[in-house]
């Protein structure tokens, strides 16, 4: 620390290491309930074994103590996605259907990636479909009025519109990813644009990385 133009004076530094749950293997264990939490200080987990690659990310453990529905949930939600896996041999990875489009299942080199997107809260009107795109990176591009095409232009991917059926609300598009040991820890960022009715919007932006 060093004063400008040799300026003095007192001062006191706050320094903030990362949550001790900040990577997945040093998740907290939760039992149901209410649970205090912060990710002031997190980092970005690298992709280790069954665990997710997310930004300024903390980890919790439930025990299930028993078989049921659950319900989850932020409070408060601003600025946080919620996102429930099970890493039990399916790796099946459960999003906040907020987010409009999620990737339910890790990106795996030689496996197929799959994109969900959500029409109107979990239902959808007859003529509901979704434009899926993807990128490695990351863009900001306003179209008025569907709103901001959040990948890279240059980048982009166009997958197969896929039709977003009124009984489940949930359209769904996989494509196989190559086996190339290139593409290992690669960003793959995805988002939609969504057709409800006559009124396109751009979905959010989801993000994965590319495993082995």
């Amino acid at each position: 620390m060093g004063g400008s133009r040799g300026e003095t004076g007192s001062f006191f530094l706050n320094l903030i290491g990362p949550p001790v749950n900040d990577e997945c293997g040093g998740a907290i264990p939760v039992r149901l309930g209410a649970v205090p939490g912060s990710n002031v200080g997190a980092t970005r987990s690298p992709v280790t074994g069954s665990c997710l690659s997310m930004d300024h990310d903390v980890w919790f453990v439930l025990q299930a103590p028993f078989t049921g529905a659950f319900t989850a949930s932020l409070c408060p939600a601003q600025g946080g996605d919620l996102v429930v896996a099970n890493f039990g041999g399916a790796n099946r990875i459960y999003a906040n259907l907020r987010r409009q489009t999620v990737a339910p299942l890790l990106a795996r080199g030689g496996g197929d990636f799959s994109l969900e997107v959500c029409g109107r809260g979990g239902a959808s009107g007859p003529m509901d479909f979704a434009v899926p795109l993807v990128s490695p990176g990351l863009g900001r591009l306003p179209l008025p009025p569907w709103g901001v095409l959040g990948l890279d232009p240059a980048q982009l991917i166009a997958l197969p519109p896929t039709a977003v059926p009124p009984l489940t609300g949930v359209g769904t598009v996989s494509v196989r990813i190559p086996t190339l040991a290139g593409l290992r820890g690669v960003d793959l960022f995805a988002q939609a644009l969504l057709v409800l009715g006559t009124r396109p919007r751009f979905t959010n932006v989801t993000a994965e990385m590319i495993l082995r």
